[in-house]
């Protein structure tokens, strides 16, 4: 086992955090292709203390994680689902302070991929959360579940209408997408500070403006249409003429509890319409 010498010091919590260090002492090591920690009897990680590429974990969670990997790899190839401690450390922070080390990391390439996932998550009772390009600055990216990163195989783009409109996918920086409308004199509604790195997922999900379009612009406002998958695996593209026809028929209590909120909205701007 190929072995690298870490001078971790005072930053042993970085890793494992203040209990582990405190009450693991030497737990068993499980030789397996993860990171891992030779723990001595006392602090933890001390200076000069080796990791190893094997995993530090006991075995009845490092038998869990490769249990739920396997699961999921009955239909997502195992290439796209990321699981040694390692990746999963890579994937637990976000551009904000916030830290959650994800039980897997998983990287569909398709809408039916993204509805097994819903219903697996529902049936074992894991968090799951989507994560673009993780430039978010409040910690929505991260997760202590599933982590659906679609920053890879969600890059397909066109322009279209001469060039009224462009139709993308989420894994798309939007730098990006504004040089490729710039031929054509036109660019994207918001226009975040983070442009040139964060995703098109994320400046949706976000209702993301910027400097320059305020909120006549922004993400909502400039939103042509989209297709969607909810969490129960319905699967709408809002351009269809008849969409809010199929929403009503077809998810009557979601598009019910839609119309209620949107009443109240409705009610609270005309109670406090006039006051300045």
């Amino acid at each position: 086992i190929r072995k690298f010498l870490f001078y971790s010091g005072n930053e042993r919590s970085r890793f494992f955090g203040i209990e582990d260090w405190h009450k693991r002492g030497n737990e068993t090591r499980v030789h397996h292709h993860m990171l891992a920690a030779d723990l001595g009897e006392r602090d933890g990680i001390g200076f000069g203390h080796k990791l190893n590429c094997t995993g530090y974990f006991s075995k009845k969670k490092y038998n869990d994680l490769m249990e739920l990997a396997s699961q999921l790899s009955k239909v997502i190839p195992s290439a796209r689902i990321h699981a040694r401690l390692i990746d999963r450390i890579a994937y637990a922070n976000d551009a904000s302070y916030f830290r959650l080390v994800p039980q897997a990391v998983v990287q569909p390439n398709s809408i039916s991929e993204i509805q097994f996932l819903f219903k697996f998550t529902q049936q074992n009772k894991i968090p799951m959360t989507f994560r673009a390009a993780g430039t978010s600055l409040s910690g929505q990216a991260v997760t202590d579940g599933i982590l659906v990163d679609i920053s890879k195989y969600w890059d397909k783009y066109s322009i279209e209408d001469d060039p009224r409109h462009i139709r993308f996918q989420p894994g798309l920086v939007g730098g990006f997408l504004n040089n490729a409308l710039k031929p054509h004199r036109r660019r994207i509604g918001p226009d975040p500070a983070s442009i040139d790195a964060c995703m098109m997922g994320g400046i949706l999900a976000n209702n993301s403006s910027g400097m320059c379009c305020g909120v006549t612009e922004n993400s909502y406002r400039t939103i042509h249409s989209m297709t969607f998958v909810l969490p129960n695996g319905f699967v709408l593209d809002t351009a269809d003429p008849k969409a809010n026809q199929i929403f009503e028929n077809e998810q009557p209590h979601i598009a019910k509890g839609l119309l209620e909120l949107k009443q109240r909205i409705v009610n609270s701007t005309s109670q406090y319409k006039g006051e300045t």
